[in-house]
């Protein structure tokens, strides 16, 4: 589940046991209460879209159960 709370332009994903927050234009992300370093902040556009680094979720043990692929 993705949830989106405005008054702190904070995203929560959460998935069984596993919570992922993250704030926009923030480099750091929540997981599970732990501070995790970004490659790049999280960052939304005029029409409210957001861009989330999926490469964090896919890279570490959380991925939810999704296998990511991407070409470098």
């Amino acid at each position: 589940m993705i949830f989106y709370d405005e008054n702190t332009n904070t995203y929560t994903i959460t998935k069984d046991k596993t919570t992922i927050t993250i704030k926009i234009g923030s480099s750091t992300a929540i997981l599970n209460k732990k501070q995790i370093k970004l490659e790049y902040p999280a960052k939304a556009d005029s029409q409210k879209a957001a861009y989330l680094p999926v490469s964090f979720i896919a890279v570490t043990d959380i991925n939810f159960g999704y296998e990511f692929k991407w070409d470098e």
